[in-house]
């Protein structure tokens, strides 16, 4: 290729394509710069108005707000009496393991539950089984559920079963039997005639049973949210749920909140709406559940796209990041990087083309244009010189430009009960892993984020990751900033007053961050070791587990790793050991679902599912590890498999996903079976096989 046309075509590349880039990692949220006020609409007219008008292609979302009660509905029988099933049971064990959650005193949906004598489970995705769990030798099934759509989580909460059912919506011709405030129709030309088309909408319906009778379960009410399911908790007795749907421009349908008692549409004049335009609203609903006294509230807000979400004792965190103006990133860029290294001639006609009406990308063709005539003229020397020049200047513009525009909103809501009420919004440079990357401790929230990527290959700096704390009104007052130059954030975790953060594209930096001081957080040491951390599990307030993947000196992913950190010298952390995985792939749900994960510090015990596979179908196997942990190291105690079969055939429902302990007895849980196994030997105790169908699957070979 001529090396000239080569030079033209890297120029487009960097220019054109640092812009798609960007692009990219801004898709969803607030215009930068925008007024985020509220205000109430006044009418539906209002409303679809304002749909119409403010929905846009390439907006940023618009900030949620306002809240409508809905009156509660109480059960007659609220203050009845509750007995607790545990109580007139055979024995149950002494102690038993919980979910694995984030915040103490948060409950948080799972697909398996224990009460300490019981264990509940959802199977196959639409069943939830009973099963009579201690002892273990008589291990038994006592009831079983069945539901219509998808279970998405299972709470227990002193003698109650809450089941949350997500029913998605979709859309059919025909002529639909049944029109209820679930199914709308409307009427779409089909082959030069008018055939209708069914719709049923999306919903969240929380089940709640009574569990005094156990083989005969009486479902006691169940409450309905319109939307689709995002994400759910439970706070002394309360479920919080949140659900979504996009608001029809066309004809809008408010958001219904429902339980057995009676069914109660939003007033469109208890709905805030932002003054901003948006590439799409969604209606985001909170359902809140009183699970001992049947009462329920809802609130509803305007939102856009739902990004990461955290809950705290006291209140409910959403998240969405922020659009930036392309054609201000374009404008700037073209400003401060490219018309400094041009000559006076050729930046006049660049500038001429930043002050035309054209579109962003017909100003990036007309600027490469004017860019490559100049560079072509250069010397080979002078060349290779501007090249060098030109990546400074990106680099330098990419950071700032990104601090200042790429940005995460959060939105508070605060929850007291059934009391939910909107408190306020903030937002921070750059965007959040997952739920992990928040954190409220004493009225302050402490937040994770990373800016930019390191797309530009080895020694960029056009990422960084930072931290920020903000007060009780989500105003920024503290902050360490560009961490870790050319990487990203994989895990965080925090602890008390510290913080603990893994960052890696070749070697795993593992910062240790004070924030005794609110206003001014400060690294006190790091740690690099090979590999990454995807999770981070506290061990005590001394120790940290990391569960991740070990790495080439280069950067090159190899097997699952656990690591065990010592963080009690908190300027100097270090690894005191860890176990890799053999195999040439290995892999663990405990990596991005930390409520796979079982870990009991009295107890020394930690247990993940694990999938291994050595390039070939003969040698994949998958099973829970049970690990032997201490401060002192990491020990394997053994290896537990649900699958039994010896013609190299897998099946899908034997994966094991979940694991946990009553007394001194682990029980193993996939699809297909419970499996019991005394937890110092591992000795096999009993299997329960449930009742469910076989998928067989065939491994992947890598």
């Amino acid at each position: 290729m001529d090396k000239d046309l080569s030079v033209v075509l890297w120029l487009g590349v960097v220019l054109i394509g640092f812009v798609a880039v960007l692009v990219v990692f801004s898709s969803d949220g607030v215009v930068v710069g925008e007024d985020v006020s509220l205000d109430k609409f006044n009418s539906y007219d209002e409303l679809k108005s304002f749909l119409k008008e403010n929905t846009q292609q390439t907006a940023g979302v618009g900030l949620f707000g306002g809240t409508t009660e809905v009156a509660s509905i109480t059960s007659s029988d609220s203050e009845a009496s509750l007995r607790s099933n545990l109580e007139s049971s055979s024995a149950s064990a002494g102690t038993y393991s919980q979910t694995n959650i984030q915040v103490v005193g948060v409950d948080e949906p799972d697909v398996v539950k224990n009460d300490g004598k019981y264990i509940y489970q959802i199977v196959q995705n639409n069943k939830v089984v009973i099963v009579d769990a201690f002892p273990a030798s008589e291990m038994k099934i006592v009831s079983e559920l069945e539901f219509d759509n998808n279970v998405v989580g299972l709470f227990v909460y002193d003698n109650k079963l809450i089941v949350i059912e997500a029913v998605y919506g979709y859309y059919s011709y025909g002529r639909p039997e049944i029109a209820t405030d679930a199914v709308a129709s409307t009427a779409v030309a089909v082959d030069g005639f008018v055939a209708p088309v069914e719709q049923t909408r999306p919903e969240v319906k929380v089940h709640v049973y009574d569990l005094t009778d156990i083989e005969n379960l009486e479902l006691e009410d169940t409450f309905v949210s319109k939307g689709n399911y995002y994400t759910a908790r439970m706070i002394d007795g309360v479920v919080y749920v949140v659900s979504n749907y996009y608001a029809d421009t066309e004809n809008p349908v408010l958001p219904v909140f429902a339980s057995d008692a009676g069914t109660r549409e939003v007033a469109v004049s208890d709905i805030y709406y932002p003054v901003i335009g948006d590439s799409s609203f969604l209606f985001t609903s909170v359902l809140g559940v009183d699970v001992l006294g049947l009462e329920f509230s809802g609130d509803v807000f305007l939102t856009g796209n739902s990004g990461v979400s955290y809950v705290s004792r006291d209140a409910l965190y959403l998240t969405h990041q922020k659009y930036f103006d392309y054609g201000k990133f374009q404008e700037d860029m073209i400003r401060e990087v490219f018309l400094p290294l041009l000559p006076a001639d050729d930046r006049s006609d660049a500038e001429e083309i930043i002050d035309s009406d054209e579109p962003y990308y017909t100003k990036s063709r007309d600027m490469e244009q004017i860019f490559a005539g100049y560079f072509n003229e250069l010397t080979e020397e002078e060349k290779k010189t501007l090249q060098e020049e030109l990546q400074e200047s990106m680099q330098e513009f990419a950071s700032s430009w990104s601090k200042k525009y790429q940005k995460t909103a959060i939105h508070k809501i605060e929850l007291d009960g059934l009391d939910i009420s909107y408190a306020g919004s903030g937002e921070v440079p750059g965007y959040l892993l997952n739920q992990f990357s928040l954190d409220e401790d004493d009225g302050y929230l402490r937040v994770a984020t990373t800016i930019g990527e390191a797309w530009f290959g080895a020694g960029s700096t056009m990422s960084g990751n930072n931290l920020y704390v903000l007060d009780e009104n989500l105003e920024i007052v503290g902050s360490v900033e560009d961490l870790a130059p050319g990487e990203r954030i994989y895990s965080t975790r925090f602890v008390g007053d510290k913080a603990y953060m893994v960052t890696f594209r070749q070697v795993d930096p593992l910062y240790v961050i004070d924030l005794s001081d609110e206003e001014n957080p400060k690294v006190l040491g790091y740690l690099k070791v090979t590999g990454f951390s995807n999770y981070l599990q506290p061990y005590d307030d001394k120790h940290l587990i990391g569960i991740g993947h070990e790495a080439t000196l280069e950067g090159r992913q190899q097997g699952l790793k656990i690591s065990l950190f010592d963080v009690s010298d908190f300027e100097n952390p270090l690894e005191v050991d860890k176990y890799v995985f053999e195999g040439g792939w290995s892999s663990s749900e405990a990596e991005y679902e930390h409520k796979a994960v079982l870990f009991d510090k009295e107890k020394n015990l930690l247990v993940i599912p694990v999938s291994t596979n050595n390039y070939d179908y003969n040698s994949y196997w998958q099973g829970a590890y049970v690990f032997d942990i201490d401060t002192q190291g990491i020990g394997l105690r053994g290896k537990i498999s649900h699958d039994e079969s010896t013609d190299g055939s897998y099946y899908y429902n034997s994966y094991v996903r979940r694991s946990l302990y009553l007394d001194d007895v682990l029980y193993t849980i996939s699809d297909k079976k419970i499996k019991a196994n005394d937890l110092n030997t591992l000795d096999n105790i009993k299997s329960l096989v449930l009742p469910v169908e076989e998928i067989e699957v065939q491994p992947v070979v890598y």
